[in-house]
C-alpha cells in the first residue's frame, strides 16, 4: 500500500473520527436543549395556571379584610351617658393595617368614600383620600339638656408597587361636649308679718305651713300660716305664752304640739295645742322639766319623744313621752350624756338616734333610744365633734349628718 493510500485511509478515518464526535456532541447538546425546553415550559405552564389564582385569592382575601375594615368603622358605637348635673362620655379610635401580595389589584371602602386602584408592574401609584364629616345630636332630659358635636375623620393612604402593596385605614372620632344643666333655683315668694329667728315651722295636714314664736329682740307668742297655693302669709291666733327655742310637732296629723323653750331668759315646761280648722290654741299639760333647746320626736305609735336641753340650772340627759289620746307627759330612759343644741332623727326601725350637741364643749357621741323597752343605748360616734347640725334618715335606712359648730362653722358631712 502506497503512502498516499495511508496518508488518504488516515485522513477519511479522521473525518469519520471528527464526523461521529460531532454527531455526538450534536445529539448531546441536543438533549441539553431539549430538557432546557421542557422545562422552560413547564415554568411557563406552571405560571400560567397559578398566577390567576394567585391574583383571584388575593383579590378576594383583601376585599374580605377591607369589608372588615369597612363593617368596624361604620359600626363604632359612640355612647353618651347624661347624668345630671354631668355628662359622661365614651370615644372609640381604631387603626387597621392589611398587608397584600405582590401584583394585586386593591379596593378600600369606608362609610363616606368608595375607592379602587390598579398598580401595574414596575410602576408606582400613591393616593391619600381624606374626608371628614360632622353631625350634631341633643339629647333632653327632664332637668338637662346635653348637646354633643361628633366630628369623624377617615383618612385612606394606598401605596403599591412591584412587590407589595399595604393599605392602611385610620379612623380617629373625637367629642366635644357642653352641657346645660337645669339648676334648681330659689324664687321669692310672700314676706312674713313678723320678722323672727329661734321659731318653728310645721307642715299641716292641708299643705299649709305653721310658724310659732321666735325671737326679734323680745320672745314672741305670735303665729302665722304659709298657703302655698297663694305664696301669702296671714297672721293666725297667737300662742298664750312667748316662745323661743321650743319645739312643734304635728300630732294625730291634725293638731300642733309646741313644748317648752325660752320667754326672755326664763325656761319654760308648758305645752298648748293648734287646732287648724278652729285656729285656736289650748293648753295641754305640762312636762316634767324646764327645757329649752331641746329636740322632739314623733313616733311611730303617735307619741311625741322629748330629750335633753337645757334648763336654765344645766344641761339635761333626761327624756319624757306626751301622748296625744290623754294629753299627759311620761318620764321614760334618761341618755347617757347631758345635751344641748343636739339632733334627732327617727330611723326606719323605730328607733330614736341623738348625736352631738353641747356638754363642756361640742360632742361627737351618738346613742338610739328603744321605745319598745324605753332605754337608751351608746352606738358609734361621728367624726366631728358637732353642734347644731341636723340628721336626716335617708331612704335607704342611713343617715345624714350635716354642718354645725365645734369652734368653727363646718361643712363636713357623715
Amino acid at each position: 500500500m502506497s503512502r498516499n493510500q495511508i496518508e488518504s485511509e488516515s485522513v477519511t478515518l479522521n473525518s469519520q473520527q471528527i464526523s461521529t464526535d460531532q454527531s455526538k456532541l450534536l445529539n448531546k447538546y441536543l438533549k441539553k436543549k431539549k430538557l432546557l425546553w421542557i422545562i422552560i415550559c413547564i415554568i411557563i405552564i406552571v405560571l400560567i395556571v397559578t398566577i390567576p389564582i394567585v391574583i383571584v385569592k388575593t383579590k378576594t382575601t383583601n376585599i374580605i379584610k377591607l369589608s372588615t375594615v369597612t363593617t368596624e368603622i361604620t359600626t363604632q358605637e359612640l355612647t353618651t351617658i347624661v347624668e345630671n348635673p354631668t355628662t359622661k362620655e365614651s370615644t372609640t379610635a381604631s387603626t387597621l393595617t392589611t398587608t397584600t401580595t405582590p401584583i394585586v389589584i386593591s379596593t378600600t371602602t369606608t362609610s363616606t368614600t368608595t375607592s379602587s386602584e390598579t398598580t401595574p408592574i414596575l410602576n408606582t401609584t400613591s393616593r391619600t383620600t381624606s374626608t371628614a364629616s360632622s353631625v350634631t345630636a341633643t339629647s333632653a332630659a327632664p332637668t338637662s339638656t346635653t348637646s354633643s358635636v361628633i366630628t369623624e375623620s377617615t383618612t385612606t393612604s394606598k401605596t403599591a408597587s412591584t412587590a407589595t402593596t399595604t393599605t392602611s385605614t385610620s379612623t380617629t372620632t373625637s367629642r366635644t361636649t357642653s352641657a346645660t344643666t337645669t339648676i334648681p333655683q330659689w324664687t321669692m315668694t310672700g314676706n312674713m308679718n313678723i320678722a323672727r329667728k329661734f321659731h318653728t315651722a310645721s307642715r299641716l295636714i292641708n299643705g299649709k305651713v305653721l310658724v310659732t314664736g321666735g325671737y326679734n329682740g323680745i320672745s314672741l307668742n305670735n303665729t302665722e300660716l304659709y298657703d302655698p297655693s297663694t305664696g301669702i302669709w296671714k297672721t293666725t291666733a297667737s300662742m298664750s305664752t312667748e316662745r323661743q327655742e321650743h319645739t312643734a310637732s304635728v300630732v294625730t296629723n291634725v293638731n300642733v304640739l309646741v313644748a317648752g323653750g325660752i320667754k326672755d331668759g326664763l325656761f319654760l315646761n308648758t305645752a298648748a295645742l293648734y287646732n287648724p280648722s278652729a285656729d285656736s290654741w289650748t293648753v295641754t299639760g305640762n312636762m316634767h322639766r324646764l327645757r329649752g333647746a331641746h329636740t322632739a320626736t314623733i313616733l311611730r305609735d303617735g307619741k311625741v319623744l322629748i330629750n335633753g336641753g337645757d334648763s336654765g340650772d344645766g344641761f339635761l340627759n333626761t327624756a319624757e313621752l306626751y301622748d296625744p289620746s290623754t294629753e299627759i307627759w311620761t318620764t321614760t330612759g334618761n341618755m347617757n350624756y347631758k345635751r344641748v343644741d343636739h339632733a334627732t332623727s327617727l330611723l326606719t326601725n323605730g328607733k330614736v338616734l341623738v348625736a352631738g350637741g353641747l356638754y363642756h364643749g361640742p360632742l361627737n357621741s351618738a346613742e338610739l333610744y328603744d321605745p319598745s323597752i324605753g332605754i337608751w343605748t351608746t352606738t358609734g360616734s361621728m367624726s366631728d365633734t358637732r353642734q347644731c347640725s341636723t340628721l336626716s334618715t335617708l331612704i335607704n335606712g342611713k343617715v345624714l349628718v350635716a354642718g354645725g359648730f365645734n369652734g368653727s362653722y363646718l361643712k363636713s358631712a357623715e
